[in-house]
């Protein structure tokens, strides 16, 4: 903390700040009665963090006192941003996702190859698994099966009609509405990637199963549709386990859950062969 306080004072002279709360990347405190978050953080798009200020529930981006929104000090980037305290700060549910998503967002931003990540990280795990001696190893067929499934599907999306907005990949840090409309926690991408995502954080972390029915608020392309049943299929929540070496509880829970989150998204699928004609999603139901 004594690092993240040195930067404040140099860049923002900003001390004797009160009520400090240390988390992982950083620092919430409270200076003249108000609510401040002050962040180190990696490999962020500074315009796109810019173009939340856009957008009043976002967090307002405060600049240091050479005028510029990243601080840097030997190396690392730092970030203050004076908290929206209109927001009323609770724990987020699909709803909340849906909202964010339905932001229309329109950038001339490079976007990412989804078929050479995905393909990049299936042969990464076929040669770990054949190297490692991971207790885990006795189950990675089956993961790797639903990875080459959801690739399979993927190679049939075109990438041009997919609708891109506010986009998170993960959630195990975003848990609050206060998270939510953190800019460091937003990224430029497929509006799917968030809403497949907490449909899976919730599963498995959450223990619960969100109405899937309210996701058909938003308008879809077909190649939208597409990539959701993708990433519903494709096991991120397995895969983030080797992240940490020997993440026993983690590795139980997927493992106790998994044959629950199958008929879970089954049944979403089902859903979807209501409002969408996708022939093969019935093969892809046989073959979970």
């Amino acid at each position: 903390m004594i690092v993240l306080e040195q930067v404040l004072f140099l860049f923002y002279n900003l001390v004797e700040l009160k009520n400090k709360k240390r988390i992982d990347n950083g620092i919430y405190f409270i200076k003249k009665n108000t609510k401040y978050l002050f962040l180190e953080f990696k490999d962020v798009n500074v315009p796109f963090l810019l173009f939340t200020q856009n957008f009043l529930k976002f967090h307002k981006i405060i600049l240091n006192k050479y005028k510029e929104p990243i601080s840097i000090f030997y190396g690392r980037q730092y970030l203050l941003m004076k908290i929206n305290e209109n927001l009323i700060n609770r724990y987020i549910n699909l709803e909340d996702v849906i909202e964010l998503s339905n932001i229309k967002v329109f950038l001339n931003s490079s976007k990412i190859n989804y078929l050479q990540v995905w393909e990049n990280k299936i042969n990464f795990f076929e040669n770990y698994f054949k190297t490692s001696k991971c207790a885990f190893y006795m189950d990675h067929d089956y993961f790797l099966g639903l990875a080459e499934i959801s690739f399979t599907i993927a190679k049939e999306i075109n990438f041009n009609n997919i609708t891109y907005g506010f986009s998170m990949n993960r959630f195990y840090k975003i848990e609050t509405i206060y998270d939510l409309y953190n800019p460091v926690n937003n990224s430029y991408g497929p509006i799917v990637n968030s809403i497949s995502e907490y449909i899976k954080y919730a599963y498995f972390t959450l223990n619960k199963k969100e109405d899937f029915n309210k996701i058909f608020t938003l308008k879809f392309t077909k190649d939208d549709i597409l990539f959701l049943i993708a990433r519903l299929i494709f096991p991120t929540y397995y895969f983030d386990i080797y992240k940490i070496e020997d993440n026993y509880d983690d590795y139980n829970t997927i493992v106790n859950k998994i044959e629950g989150y199958i008929t879970y998204i089954k049944e979403i699928f089902e859903e979807i062969k209501k409002r969408y004609n996708l022939p093969f999603l019935n093969i892809i139901i046989n073959l979970l």
